[in-house]
């Protein structure tokens, strides 16, 4: 249940995918115009993330650790809104790392939900380690969730009688992996922040005109304006033939 908690986190970071895409569109022209450097714009938007990851960490762990019955210890409850803020951190670099890369909001939502599918259905959650295939051992490896996985389970069942569950999810019960696990999800978040920021500053919107970055909204008063000045300007050129004749 801890684990599909974090699975949880990976959804929710999800929202952040479309926000990056409407964005964009008016960074590049920021961007372009020297308005200020990409990694400013990268290093702000990441910053005004982490109060939100902390109340999804606080709002998940008060709603399952005690109400599930996970280990009472204050220690333990905070070590585990600690890795629900992690994980949630590292969802959010990996979708603004999909946005900013594909920069068009139908190919994101391609590859985004591909994305949060290869993740948990390599992460050791849905399917235990030991049933992966030996040529997908690998990525398992190499997937965030799984280092996920094995920090909650250690935290949790290391406090109990859950030695045995452990071992029959082919999980180990050292607990320093605890830590290794936090530190590797600390990383995957500063990488998908880092890919975010080269992204921001080499490529290029896909449309350079804007159009396919403009929402309806947009188009809508765009339109009206242009409209407008096709008016006023047929309305100049009427009164000028009038004062000719």
């Amino acid at each position: 249940m801890a684990t599909s908690i974090s699975s949880a986190m990976m959804f929710t970071g999800f929202s952040e995918l479309p926000l990056m895409i409407i964005r964009l569109p008016l960074f590049y022209k920021h961007r372009d115009n020297l308005f200020h450097p990409p990694w400013i714009w990268s290093v702000v938007s990441y910053i005004l993330r982490v109060p939100y990851s902390v109340v999804e960490a606080i709002v998940w762990s008060c709603v399952v650790c005690y109400t599930i019955g996970f280990a009472p210890s204050p220690g333990r409850f905070f070590r585990f809104m600690f890795v629900k803020f992690v994980v949630h951190q590292m969802a959010i670099g990996l979708f603004r790392m999909l946005a900013a890369i594909a920069r068009d909001i139908v190919i994101a939502n391609t590859f985004g939900p591909a994305a949060i599918l290869i993740v948990l259905l390599l992460g050791g959650f849905l399917v235990p380690k030991d049933e992966i295939k030996p040529w997908w051992t690998l990525a398992s490896w190499l997937l965030p969730l799984q280092y996920a996985q094995r920090a909650v389970s250690v935290n949790e069942f290391t406090a109990t009688v859950g030695d045995n569950v452990l071992h029959a999810h082919g999980l180990p019960i050292d607990e320093y992996l605890y830590w290794l696990g936090v530190g590797v999800l600390v990383f995957y978040a500063v990488l998908f922040n880092v890919v975010v920021t080269l992204a921001l500053i080499y490529l290029n919107p896909l449309n350079k005109s804007g159009w396919l970055y403009l929402t309806t909204p947009n188009k809508v008063l765009l339109q009206t304006m242009l409209e407008m000045k096709s008016q006023n300007l047929k309305l100049h050129l009427l009164k000028a033939a009038g004062r000719r004749e």
